[in-house]
Protein backbone atom coordinates (compact mmCIF):
# COMPACT_ATOMS: atom_id res chain seq x y z
CA UNK A 1 0.00 0.00 0.00
CA UNK A 2 2.79 2.53 1.05
CA UNK A 3 4.49 1.80 -2.51
CA UNK A 4 1.18 2.41 -4.64
CA UNK A 5 0.55 5.53 -2.39
CA UNK A 6 4.29 6.54 -3.34
CA UNK A 7 3.52 5.89 -7.07
CA UNK A 8 0.57 7.78 -7.08
CA UNK A 9 2.16 10.75 -5.64
CA UNK A 10 5.18 11.03 -8.17
CA UNK A 11 2.62 10.49 -10.82
CA UNK A 12 0.58 13.26 -9.78
CA UNK A 13 4.08 14.83 -9.69
CA UNK A 14 4.49 14.11 -13.18
CA UNK A 15 1.34 15.71 -13.96
CA UNK A 16 2.04 19.42 -12.80
CA UNK A 17 5.36 19.80 -13.97
CA UNK A 18 5.87 21.94 -16.49
CA UNK A 19 1.68 23.38 -15.93
CA UNK A 20 0.21 26.65 -14.86
CA UNK A 21 -2.43 27.88 -12.95
CA UNK A 22 -4.36 30.44 -13.00
CA UNK A 23 -6.14 31.79 -9.64
CA UNK A 24 -8.09 34.75 -9.09
CA UNK A 25 -8.02 36.27 -5.47
CA UNK A 26 -9.36 39.59 -3.40
CA UNK A 27 -6.91 42.41 -3.18
CA UNK A 28 -7.46 41.99 1.06
CA UNK A 29 -5.85 38.37 0.55
CA UNK A 30 -3.05 38.98 -1.87
CA UNK A 31 -0.04 38.93 0.88
CA UNK A 32 -0.87 35.44 2.27
CA UNK A 33 -2.12 33.94 -1.73
CA UNK A 34 1.13 35.54 -3.03
CA UNK A 35 3.43 33.49 -0.10
CA UNK A 36 1.20 30.51 -0.57
CA UNK A 37 2.20 30.14 -4.36
CA UNK A 38 5.58 30.60 -3.94
CA UNK A 39 5.76 28.01 -1.81
CA UNK A 40 3.25 25.80 -3.56
CA UNK A 41 5.96 26.79 -6.85
CA UNK A 42 8.56 25.30 -4.73
CA UNK A 43 7.28 22.22 -3.61
CA UNK A 44 6.49 21.57 -7.15
CA UNK A 45 8.84 22.31 -9.71
CA UNK A 46 8.11 23.47 -13.00
CA UNK A 47 4.76 24.85 -11.86
CA UNK A 48 3.66 28.24 -11.88
CA UNK A 49 0.97 30.19 -10.43
CA UNK A 50 -0.71 33.42 -11.80
CA UNK A 51 -2.08 35.23 -9.71
CA UNK A 52 -4.98 37.74 -10.63
CA UNK A 53 -6.65 39.98 -7.99
CA UNK A 54 -9.67 42.57 -7.54
CA UNK A 55 -12.89 42.93 -6.12
CA UNK A 56 -15.15 39.89 -5.94
CA UNK A 57 -17.85 40.65 -8.15
CA UNK A 58 -15.16 41.76 -10.64
CA UNK A 59 -12.93 38.29 -10.45
CA UNK A 60 -16.81 36.49 -11.09
CA UNK A 61 -16.96 38.68 -14.00
CA UNK A 62 -13.96 37.59 -15.21
CA UNK A 63 -14.72 33.87 -14.79
CA UNK A 64 -18.34 34.85 -16.71
CA UNK A 65 -16.07 36.62 -19.40
CA UNK A 66 -13.95 33.77 -20.39
CA UNK A 67 -10.75 34.75 -18.63
CA UNK A 68 -8.47 31.89 -17.82
CA UNK A 69 -9.17 31.08 -14.50
CA UNK A 70 -9.07 27.56 -12.58
CA UNK A 71 -9.72 28.25 -8.82
CA UNK A 72 -11.80 31.43 -8.08
CA UNK A 73 -11.21 32.63 -4.12
CA UNK A 74 -13.95 35.06 -2.78
CA UNK A 75 -16.25 36.31 -0.06
CA UNK A 76 -19.28 36.79 -2.26
CA UNK A 77 -21.34 33.76 -2.26
CA UNK A 78 -24.30 34.90 -4.58
CA UNK A 79 -21.35 35.78 -7.44
CA UNK A 80 -20.20 32.22 -6.87
CA UNK A 81 -23.75 31.02 -6.58
CA UNK A 82 -24.23 32.69 -9.49
CA UNK A 83 -21.63 30.95 -11.45
CA UNK A 84 -22.82 27.46 -10.28
CA UNK A 85 -26.53 28.06 -11.95
CA UNK A 86 -24.69 29.22 -15.25
CA UNK A 87 -22.27 25.76 -14.64
CA UNK A 88 -19.41 27.94 -14.71
CA UNK A 89 -17.88 26.34 -11.55
CA UNK A 90 -17.27 22.97 -11.06
CA UNK A 91 -17.22 22.55 -7.28
CA UNK A 92 -17.38 25.14 -4.56
CA UNK A 93 -16.84 25.43 -0.42
CA UNK A 94 -15.41 27.44 2.33
CA UNK A 95 -12.19 27.88 2.86
CA UNK A 96 -12.27 30.36 5.97
CA UNK A 97 -13.93 32.32 8.44
CA UNK A 98 -13.72 36.31 9.29
CA UNK A 99 -14.93 37.15 12.48
CA UNK A 100 -16.37 40.25 13.50
CA UNK A 101 -14.64 42.30 15.89
CA UNK A 102 -14.58 45.91 17.85
CA UNK A 103 -11.69 48.05 17.25
CA UNK A 104 -10.42 51.01 19.38
CA UNK A 105 -7.32 53.40 19.21
CA UNK A 106 -3.96 51.63 20.16
CA UNK A 107 -4.02 54.22 22.58
CA UNK A 108 -7.59 53.11 24.25
CA UNK A 109 -7.71 52.65 28.18
CA UNK A 110 -11.09 50.61 27.46
CA UNK A 111 -11.29 46.98 29.15
CA UNK A 112 -14.06 45.77 27.53
CA UNK A 113 -15.40 42.35 29.20
CA UNK A 114 -18.67 43.01 27.89
CA UNK A 115 -20.33 45.04 25.44
CA UNK A 116 -21.72 47.58 27.94
CA UNK A 117 -18.16 48.78 28.67
CA UNK A 118 -18.41 50.15 24.91
CA UNK A 119 -20.54 53.09 26.43
CA UNK A 120 -19.31 55.69 28.64
CA UNK A 121 -20.01 59.35 29.42
CA UNK A 122 -17.08 60.80 27.36
CA UNK A 123 -17.88 58.38 24.42
CA UNK A 124 -17.69 60.87 21.16
CA UNK A 125 -18.58 58.57 18.59
CA UNK A 126 -19.35 55.52 16.97
CA UNK A 127 -17.50 54.66 13.61
CA UNK A 128 -20.50 52.08 11.51
CA UNK A 129 -20.53 50.94 7.88
CA UNK A 130 -23.94 52.58 6.17
CA UNK A 131 -26.92 50.44 6.29
CA UNK A 132 -26.27 49.75 2.64
CA UNK A 133 -23.37 47.22 3.66
CA UNK A 134 -24.16 43.93 5.53
CA UNK A 135 -21.98 44.66 8.39
CA UNK A 136 -23.33 47.71 8.61
CA UNK A 137 -26.76 46.08 8.88
CA UNK A 138 -25.66 43.24 11.07
CA UNK A 139 -23.74 45.74 13.58
CA UNK A 140 -26.66 47.65 14.39
CA UNK A 141 -28.89 44.65 14.66
CA UNK A 142 -26.23 43.24 17.66
CA UNK A 143 -25.88 46.96 19.34
CA UNK A 144 -29.92 46.83 19.47
CA UNK A 145 -29.85 43.15 20.78
CA UNK A 146 -27.64 44.21 23.65
CA UNK A 147 -29.48 47.60 24.25
CA UNK A 148 -27.02 49.74 23.41
CA UNK A 149 -28.20 51.45 19.86
CA UNK A 150 -30.30 53.86 21.48
CA UNK A 151 -27.64 55.15 23.85
CA UNK A 152 -24.93 55.26 20.57
CA UNK A 153 -27.73 56.41 17.73
CA UNK A 154 -27.22 60.15 17.82
CA UNK A 155 -23.12 59.72 17.92
CA UNK A 156 -23.11 57.15 14.75
CA UNK A 157 -20.32 58.03 12.34
CA UNK A 158 -20.69 56.60 8.88
CA UNK A 159 -17.80 55.29 7.02
CA UNK A 160 -17.70 54.16 3.60
CA UNK A 161 -15.01 51.18 3.70
CA UNK A 162 -13.11 49.75 6.34
CA UNK A 163 -9.54 52.00 6.00
CA UNK A 164 -11.93 55.16 6.51
CA UNK A 165 -13.26 53.52 9.35
CA UNK A 166 -9.98 52.75 10.90
CA UNK A 167 -8.22 56.04 10.27
CA UNK A 168 -11.48 57.55 12.17
CA UNK A 169 -10.80 55.52 15.03
CA UNK A 170 -6.73 56.06 15.25
CA UNK A 171 -7.65 59.76 14.89
CA UNK A 172 -9.41 59.62 17.92
CA UNK A 173 -12.30 60.87 15.96
CA UNK A 174 -14.51 57.83 16.59
CA UNK A 175 -13.97 55.47 19.74
CA UNK A 176 -14.74 52.38 18.14
CA UNK A 177 -15.99 50.55 15.35
CA UNK A 178 -17.10 47.19 13.46
CA UNK A 179 -14.69 45.36 11.12
CA UNK A 180 -13.67 42.28 9.97
CA UNK A 181 -10.41 40.63 12.28
CA UNK A 182 -8.75 40.64 8.83
CA UNK A 183 -8.69 44.13 8.51
CA UNK A 184 -6.99 44.32 11.73
CA UNK A 185 -3.29 44.65 10.11
CA UNK A 186 -0.07 45.49 11.68
CA UNK A 187 -0.36 48.99 9.90
CA UNK A 188 -4.34 49.40 10.94
CA UNK A 189 -3.05 51.69 13.61
CA UNK A 190 -6.00 49.59 15.67
CA UNK A 191 -6.27 47.30 18.04
CA UNK A 192 -9.38 44.97 18.80
CA UNK A 193 -11.39 45.73 22.16
CA UNK A 194 -14.20 42.90 21.72
CA UNK A 195 -13.95 40.12 19.63
CA UNK A 196 -18.10 40.05 18.61
CA UNK A 197 -19.56 36.08 19.35
CA UNK A 198 -19.90 34.10 16.58
CA UNK A 199 -22.98 33.37 17.30
CA UNK A 200 -24.24 36.87 17.84
CA UNK A 201 -22.73 38.25 14.09
CA UNK A 202 -21.95 35.63 11.88
CA UNK A 203 -18.52 35.44 10.19
CA UNK A 204 -17.78 36.61 7.19
CA UNK A 205 -16.72 33.19 4.78
CA UNK A 206 -14.30 32.98 2.26
CA UNK A 207 -14.97 30.57 -0.67
CA UNK A 208 -12.94 28.70 -2.48
CA UNK A 209 -14.44 27.16 -6.36
CA UNK A 210 -12.97 25.20 -9.00
CA UNK A 211 -13.50 26.69 -12.61
CA UNK A 212 -15.48 24.40 -15.13
CA UNK A 213 -13.82 25.63 -17.69
CA UNK A 214 -10.39 25.25 -16.35
CA UNK A 215 -7.74 23.11 -18.19
CA UNK A 216 -5.20 22.39 -14.93
CA UNK A 217 -8.25 20.78 -12.70
CA UNK A 218 -5.35 18.76 -10.99
CA UNK A 219 -3.36 21.26 -10.41
CA UNK A 220 -5.89 23.41 -8.91
CA UNK A 221 -6.61 21.18 -6.32
CA UNK A 222 -3.59 20.32 -5.30
CA UNK A 223 -3.13 24.31 -4.68
CA UNK A 224 -6.19 24.04 -2.48
CA UNK A 225 -4.44 21.45 -0.53
CA UNK A 226 -1.96 23.96 0.17
CA UNK A 227 -4.79 26.58 1.09
CA UNK A 228 -5.75 23.85 3.70
CA UNK A 229 -2.03 23.17 5.21
CA UNK A 230 -0.64 23.83 8.05
CA UNK A 231 2.03 26.54 6.63
CA UNK A 232 -1.32 28.07 5.04
CA UNK A 233 -3.56 27.76 8.50
CA UNK A 234 -0.75 30.30 10.38
CA UNK A 235 -0.49 32.22 7.74
CA UNK A 236 -3.94 33.02 8.12
CA UNK A 237 -4.72 33.28 11.44
CA UNK A 238 -2.24 35.88 11.87
CA UNK A 239 -4.30 37.64 9.10
CA UNK A 240 -7.30 37.00 11.59
CA UNK A 241 -9.12 34.39 9.42
CA UNK A 242 -9.91 30.59 10.99
CA UNK A 243 -9.87 27.70 8.82
CA UNK A 244 -13.26 26.55 8.25
CA UNK A 245 -13.40 23.01 9.76
CA UNK A 246 -14.93 20.05 7.97
CA UNK A 247 -17.92 19.98 10.10
CA UNK A 248 -18.74 23.69 9.29
CA UNK A 249 -19.26 23.57 5.62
Amino acid sequence: MKHLLLFFLALLSLRLEGSEIHVLGPKSMKGQLTELSNFFEKKNDGCRVSLEFGKSPELAGLIERGAPADLLITTDEKAVESLRSKNLIQSMEKLLADPVVIVGSPSSKLQVTSPQHLVFPELKQVSLFPEDVLLGVHSRAYLKKVNLFDLIAERIHSAKDPKFLMKAVSSGEADWGFVYASDVGAKSGVKVLWNVPETEIQPRLVYVAVSAAGGEKEMARAFLETLRSTIATKLFENAGFRLVMETDR
